[in-house]
């Protein structure tokens, strides 16, 4: 017999806030000796999908994953799907810690309720998350998944998970139309692109005064969605001299710096992952080009800033 729970869910629709935060200075310097940077990301402000700023609320708290201490179930556990190793495992091992983390809380307060992690290593690969999808549905254990992380990987999945009746809820995935696939067991823990790109584009244009910027895409299910928000909403200020495609996994960004700088934009938008983005910062700030960088939150981890050192100073990330 199956030791599963009754699976149902309805998906939720993506509306929300942006926060933006910057690479700045922290309070403490740096220990002496070390040569690592000294900066970090910091959080600026909460923002709408037009760019103003929005208080955020007081007095709201989390979910606790303790509870009330008296939950009873049969053994399950949780599965969580990412990236643990590669070039953006970052991403993944965070959420998986973060998961980690709520069910231990759990187990502490629920000794009639334990619950066991078991995580994926996609890699960030939509071919591996084909490949690891069957394993989840199939565990007769697992009621439910966190992930899949990046949009890609969740697009290649999403049809296996909603015909098991899985639920699958993503922490970062944030393409638009995987909310549009008819997926009844869809959850998004966090705004789409078609919230997050134009507040970000709208903040550069009201609050920042841009008046050209180049906005450079990593060719992902990600990367492009993400990107045509933003040019979308930017309209004429989005200079079509530099609208660039990279590809995932390049290191070399000499042609895109050399057009970007030719161009002299107020400000570039690189819609991609920290992996790229780090090398990318620096590479445009070692090439001259003084524009203000902006990213999202697939660059919003401490290793861009730990990747890109003293490069990622000021940039502005969502």
């Amino acid at each position: 017999m199956r030791g599963r729970v009754t699976r149902s869910a309805v998906a939720f629709g993506s509306a929300g806030l942006v926060v933006l935060s910057m690479a700045a200075c922290q309070q403490s310097k740096p220990e002496e000796g070390s040569s690592q940077t000294n900066l970090k990301i910091v959080e600026q402000v909460q923002i709408d999908d037009k760019g103003a700023e929005v208080k955020a609320a007081e007095g709201a708290a989390p979910a606790d994953p303790a509870g009330d201490g008296k939950a009873n179930c049969p053994p399950v556990s949780i599965a969580m799907a990412g990236a643990l190793n590669g070039p953006d495992a970052a991403l993944g091992i965070n959420i998986k810690n973060g998961v980690q983390l709520a069910i231990d809380k759990h187990n502490a307060a629920n000794p009639g309720c334990q619950i066991q992690l078991k995580p994926f290593d996609t890699e960030g690969d939509p071919q591996k998350a084909t490949q690891i999808a069957p394993q989840i549905v199939n565990d007769a254990f697992t009621i439910g998944l966190i992930g899949p992380a990046f949009s890609g990987e969740t697009k290649a999945t999403g049809t296996v998970f909603d015909q098991a009746g899985l639920v699958s809820t993503t922490a970062s995935a944030t393409n638009v139309t995987l909310s549009e696939q008819g997926w009844k067991t869809f959850f998004r823990g966090l705004a789409n692109d078609g919230v997050q790109g134009p507040s970000v584009a709208n903040y550069m244009k009201n609050n920042l005064g841009n008046k050209k910027v180049c906005v450079v895409d990593d060719s992902t299910d990600y990367g492009l969605g993400l990107a045509q928000a933003v040019r979308q909403t930017l309209g004429p200020v989005a200079d079509s001299a530099c609208n660039i495609q990279v590809k995932k996994g390049d290191k070399d960004f000499s042609a895109a710096v050399t057009q970007i700088k030719g161009v002299s934009p107020d400000a570039v938008f690189y819609s991609g992952y920290y992996s790229e983005a780090a090398p990318f910062v620096q590479q445009l700030k070692d090439g001259g080009v003084e524009a203000t960088f902006v990213s999202a939150d697939g660059t919003k981890d401490p290793e861009f800033v730990k990747q890109a050192g003293e490069s990622s100073k000021g940039s502005i990330l969502s």
